[in-house]
């Protein structure tokens, strides 16, 4: 009987090797120079100890643990302890959403995007940022590997999710959006607005500018969503204004009721003199007046009953009466 001794096999674990559209690496056995594959066995074995694999190479597309043993084909065996390591599935794809919650607003605030990743960068995870220009994508490396960017350009920007582990430079997520600037000017409310609504007496509230969304608030209460508004009830008033950039405005007015007759009269005239005449100022809520006019004496010397007023603009004890009428 002829007895065949053989060295201890020298080897070790080489890997893993990835491709950039699958998660599975390959690990290689290695044997040292002078050890010739061909006259050894393979066993692989996973963590129960069970045989996986009988080759020289062996993938996996998932996190376990493996152990590596080689052994003579023929002659009598002198292993030396089995290799075990822990397989690393390879990320081969990422979600990448991006988001703005509006564009280049009307004061040049710049639009804030928000890549959303499935995924953790690290060292070998980055992200890249482009801007698409006539169709060419430009780098933008002060942004590299930044989840949230500010921008005061408008146009399309791209996000580039990369795997650079083993040399590799995979591609393995992407996202773009479109910012837009904004060209809505915000409009120029009055602080207070004087209704009378038992008269019909109110203003209406329009030429507001190009906006796409509108939204007029009572209170906390949302009662309209029209472009023109007219108020109808006494409060304090919001108005919240969103454009096609999804840029948004908001502005306060309060809208008092005030039904009050409001008459004015001079302290005093100058006769023949047409810049110190007699004349009564009165609000619309007054349909009829009539003017009594006594002497020192209590003698009644003048007197009339006017119904028909002309409109002229007038302000008087701090109230606006734009909307006055003149009896002469």
């Amino acid at each position: 009987m002829n007895l065949v001794l053989n060295d201890q096999v020298i080897y070790e674990v080489s890997g893993p090797q990835y491709q950039c559209n699958s998660p599975r690496g390959v690990y290689r056995a290695v044997l040292d120079p002078g050890f010739d594959p061909d006259d050894y066995i393979f066993m692989w074995r996973n963590s129960e100890g069970t045989i996986v694999n009988r080759g020289q190479t062996i993938s996996s597309a998932q996190q376990e643990e493996l152990s590596l043993e080689v052994q003579p084909k023929i002659g009598a065996a002198c292993p030396g302890p089995p290799i075990t390591f822990e397989t690393v599935p390879f990320v081969h794809q990422a979600q990448v959403s991006l988001n703005a919650e509006s564009g280049i607003c009307f004061d040049n605030t710049p639009a804030v995007i928000t890549a959303d990743i499935d995924v953790e960068l690290s060292d070998e995870i980055r992200i890249e940022w482009h801007r698409v220009t006539n169709g060419n994508s430009e780098r933008i490396p002060q942004f590299d590997d930044l989840t949230e960017i500010s921008v005061d350009e408008s146009g399309t920007y791209r996000a580039f999710v990369i795997n650079e582990t083993a040399d590799l430079q995979c591609i393995i997520g992407t996202d773009e959006i479109e910012v837009f600037r904004s060209d809505s000017e915000p409009p120029v409310l009055e602080e207070s607005y004087t209704i009378c609504a038992i008269e019909g007496v109110s203003t209406t509230l329009d030429s507001l500018g190009n906006w796409s969304e509108y939204e007029w608030w009572l209170d906390g209460e949302l009662v309209s969503t029209d472009s023109t508004f007219t108020p109808i009830e006494p409060g304090n008033y919001e108005l919240i204004l969103s454009d096609q950039a999804s840029c948004e405005y908001a502005l306060s007015f309060e809208v008092i009721e005030d039904c009050r007759l409001l008459i004015t009269i001079p302290t005093g005239l100058v006769p023949g003199d047409e810049e110190r005449n007699f004349v009564v100022y009165v609000n619309d809520f007054v349909d009829e007046i009539s003017v009594l006019i006594y002497n020192r004496w209590g003698e009644l010397i003048y007197h009339c009953i006017e119904e028909m007023f002309q409109k002229i603009p007038h302000f008087a004890n701090g109230m606006d009466l734009s909307m006055a009428k003149r009896s002469p």
